[in-house]
C-alpha cells in the first residue's frame, strides 16, 4: 500500500464507531499484587476467618437435627430449648449458649445428673432415642453423658440401621441452601435468642421465622432464607472460631465406620471401534492393572493418608490421580502419539511430577489452602467476565454464571473469595525441581516443550477427583484413577514417570507401598514380544 491510500480500516476503526470498551471484571475488587481482594473481605480484614456451614457448623448442630427429624419440628425445638436451659443452668461461666455440641465436652457426671433429672420422663425417653444414633456410631460424642449404662444395654446400636439414617439426616442439611437445613439454622438462631445471649439493635425488625416455615417458597421467605445464612454465618464466625475436637473427631470416625460411596463413573475404553498396535495392548493392560494397583493402595491407607490433613490429601491424590490419567493414556492410544501431542501431556505430566514431589516433602497447610483457593478464584473470575458479556450479546450468560457462583459457593461464599491471577504453586517450577532433585527432569522434559496444561484445583476437582457420595465422609473429594475423563494419549516414558511419581507419593504420606507392579510389568512385556507390522 502506497504512503497516499487511505487504509480502508481508518473509517470504522474512528472514535465515534469504534464499540464501546468493556469495564474491566473485579474492578470493586482491591488489588494487592497479583492478588484481587472482594470488598467485603477487605473491610473485614485479613484476620476475618468464615465457618464453613458442612465442615465445621453441621458436626456441632446435627444434635438439633436429629430432635426434628425424629420428634416433628414443633416437639424437636421445644425439647432442645428445654435441654440447652437445663444444661447452660450447669455451665454458669460458659461465655456463649450450649449449643454446639463441643459445648458438652468435660461435662462432670454430677452435672449430667442434675441436667437430666430436669427433664420429665417423656422428654428424656425422647431425647434418648433421638440422639442414639449420634452416640452409638460416635462413642466419644460429648453428649455421651445423656445414655446411662442400663439404658446402653437395653439398646444396642445396629450399625445397618443407624448408619444408613444418619447419612439421610446429614444429607438433608449438607446444602446450607436446603429447605431442611435452613430451618435448622433458624433453630439455632432461635436457641440463641431465647437463651439471651443473642441482641438485636432497637429499631431493627427480625423476619417472621413461623412464616419461613409455613411458606419456604415464598418471596418474603427467600429474603428470610438468606438472613439465616447471613446471621449464622456471622455469629459462628465468633462462636465458633475453628474446627474443634469433635468436629474433626467427627469426620475421621466416619471414614472408619462406612465406606467411600464412589459415584458411578464412565469409562473411556471402546476397543471394539479400533485394532490396536501390540504396544496399545499391553498399553490397555497396564492401564487396567494401574487402576486396580492405585485403588488398592489409596483404599487400605485412607485413615493413614488422612492423617496428614484433608485438604493435603485431596491435594495430592487428585495430583497422582492425574498423572495416572496421563499415563495409562499415553500407554493406550497410539493415535495420539504424535510428536506436538505427546510432548504437551508429557510436560504436564513432568510438571506434575516435580509438583507432587515438593508437596509432598515440603508441602504445609497454607499451600494446600492456597492451591485450592486459586482454582476458585478462577471460576469466579470466570462468571465475572461471563456477566459482563451477558451484558451486551449473550443473554444465556448471566445464568451460566449464576450456575458457576453457586458452585462456588458450595466450597467458599463467594463475596470472601479472593481472586488470584499470579501462580498458585509455592514456588516457581525450577525452584521446586531443584530442591527435590528433579533438575534433570525439569531441563529435558518440562522446560523444552512449548505447550503445557496446568493441575489447578478447579481441573483436578472436575478431572481427576470424584465426590464421595458419602455424607458421613462430608462429601469429600476422592481419586478415580483412569477413568473417562482422562485424554487418549500414548508414550512409554510416562510409565516410568508414574513409577517415580507413584514413589514420591507414598513416601511423602509415610505409606508402606513405595513401587507399583504393573510399571515393571509394562516394561517387561515390551521385552518380551516381539512388534507386530500389521498392526498400525
Amino acid at each position: 500500500m502506497s504512503q497516499n491510500e487511505k487504509p480502508q480500516t481508518s473509517k470504522q476503526d474512528a472514535p465515534e464507531k469504534a464499540k464501546p470498551r468493556r469495564k474491566p471484571v473485579l474492578r470493586d475488587h482491591q488489588q494487592r499484587g497479583k492478588t484481587f481482594v472482594p470488598p467485603l473481605l477487605a473491610i473485614l480484614g485479613d484476620t476475618f476467618r468464615g465457618v464453613s456451614w458442612r465442615d465445621q457448623l453441621v458436626p456441632e448442630l446435627l444434635w438439633l437435627q436429629l430432635l426434628i427429624d425424629r420428634l416433628d419440628l414443633k416437639k424437636g425445638v421445644c425439647l432442645g430449648q428445654t435441654f440447652t436451659k437445663a444444661i447452660t443452668s450447669q455451665c454458669s461461666e460458659q461465655p456463649s449458649p450450649v449449643i454446639r455440641i463441643s459445648d458438652y465436652t468435660g461435662l462432670a457426671q454430677q452435672s449430667w445428673d442434675a441436667v437430666l433429672s430436669a427433664l420429665s420422663e417423656r422428654e428424656l425417653s425422647d431425647l434418648r432415642r433421638s440422639l442414639w444414633p449420634l452416640v452409638g456410631l460416635y462413642p466419644a460424642c460429648p453428649l455421651s453423658g445423656v445414655f446411662d449404662s442400663a439404658w446402653r444395654a437395653e439398646n444396642r446400636c445396629d450399625p445397618d440401621v443407624e448408619i444408613p439414617y444418619l447419612k439421610r439426616v446429614l444429607s438433608d442439611i449438607s446444602d446450607k441452601r436446603d429447605q431442611k437445613a435452613a430451618v435448622l439454622q433458624a433453630t439455632a438462631i432461635y436457641l440463641w435468642g431465647v437463651s439471651g445471649r443473642f441482641h438485636v439493635m432497637e429499631g431493627v425488625e427480625l423476619p417472621d421465622l413461623n412464616e419461613f416455615v409455613r411458606n419456604p417458597s415464598g418471596a418474603e421467605s427467600q429474603k428470610t432464607a438468606s438472613w439465616l445464612r447471613a446471621t449464622v454465618n456471622v455469629l459462628a464466625s465468633d462462636m465458633f472460631p475453628s474446627a474443634g475436637d469433635w468436629v474433626s473427631y467427627f469426620w475421621e470416625q466416619g471414614l472408619r465406620i462406612s465406606a467411600c460411596d464412589t459415584p458411578r463413573l464412565q469409562t473411556v475404553q471402546d476397543a471394539a471401534q479400533r485394532e490396536l498396535a501390540r504396544v496399545a495392548r499391553i498399553g490397555r493392560e497396564f492401564r487396567e492393572a494401574l487402576s486396580h494397583e492405585l485403588q488398592e493402595a489409596w483404599s487400605t491407607s485412607l485413615e493413614a493418608i488422612h492423617r496428614h490433613g484433608t485438604r493435603k490429601a485431596e491435594v495430592l491424590c487428585g495430583l497422582l490421580s492425574r498423572q495416572s490419567s496421563l499415563a495409562s493414556a499415553l500407554a493406550s492410544y497410539p493415535a495420539m502419539w504424535t510428536t506436538d501431542v505427546a510432548y504437551i501431556v508429557l510436560r504436564c505430566m513432568a510438571e506434575t511430577h516435580i509438583a507432587l514431589a515438593w508437596l509432598a516433602k515440603f508441602g504445609k497447610e497454607e499451600h494446600f489452602d492456597t492451591i485450592v483457593e486459586y482454582g476458585l478464584g478462577q471460576d469466579k473470575l470466570l462468571a465475572e467476565h461471563l456477566k459482563a458479556q451477558g451484558a451486551d450479546d449473550y443473554s444465556d450468560a448471566k445464568a451460566l454464571a449464576q450456575r458457576v457462583e453457586a458452585e462456588i459457593d458450595r466450597e467458599k461464599y463467594t463475596a470472601l473469595l479472593q481472586v488470584n491471577v499470579g501462580q498458585w504453586w509455592p514456588k516457581s517450577v525450577r525452584e521446586m525441581a531443584e530442591e527435590c532433585d528433579c533438575l534433570e527432569l525439569f531441563a529435558l522434559w518440562y522446560q523444552p516443550f512449548a505447550g503445557f496444561v496446568h493441575g489447578t484445583w478447579n481441573t483436578l476437582k472436575r478431572c481427576n477427583l470424584v465426590q464421595c457420595q458419602n455424607p458421613l465422609h462430608n462429601f469429600h473429594m476422592i481419586p478415580a484413577f483412569c477413568h473417562s475423563f482422562m485424554q487418549p494419549l500414548a508414550a512409554t516414558r510416562a510409565v516410568t514417570l508414574m513409577a517415580d511419581t507413584f514413589q514420591a507419593w507414598s513416601e511423602g504420606l509415610g505409606l508402606p507401598h513405595t513401587e507399583v507392579r504393573c510399571c515393571d510389568s509394562y516394561f517387561a512385556a515390551l521385552e518380551a514380544e516381539e512388534p507386530d507390522t500389521e498392526d498400525e
